[in-house]
């Protein structure tokens, strides 16, 4: 049986390799208010943008939305 967790880190890994949109997980406005959370805190773990955002956003939520950041870096500077 696969948890909740595996499931979102499934999604998140295709997410970050661009094989899935995060809008198909994150409403806009999510990706709005996580865009401008992420900027603020800069580059942190999990539990900095959890302790950020509180009970507003899951775990879950936030690793789909950061492997999207990830995405967007990996657009901009591609592996040689």
């Amino acid at each position: 049986m696969l948890t909740t967790t595996t499931i979102e880190s499934h999604f998140a890994q295709l997410i970050e390799t661009g094989q899935v949109q995060v809008d198909a997980f994150l409403s806009q406005e999510a990706i709005q208010e996580l865009t401008k959370v992420f900027d603020k805190a800069g580059n942190q773990g999990l539990t900095a943008y959890k302790d950020l955002v509180g009970d507003k956003f899951t775990y879950g939520q936030l690793r789909i939305f950061k492997a999207s950041q990830q995405a967007q870096a990996n657009m901009q500077n591609p592996a040689s």
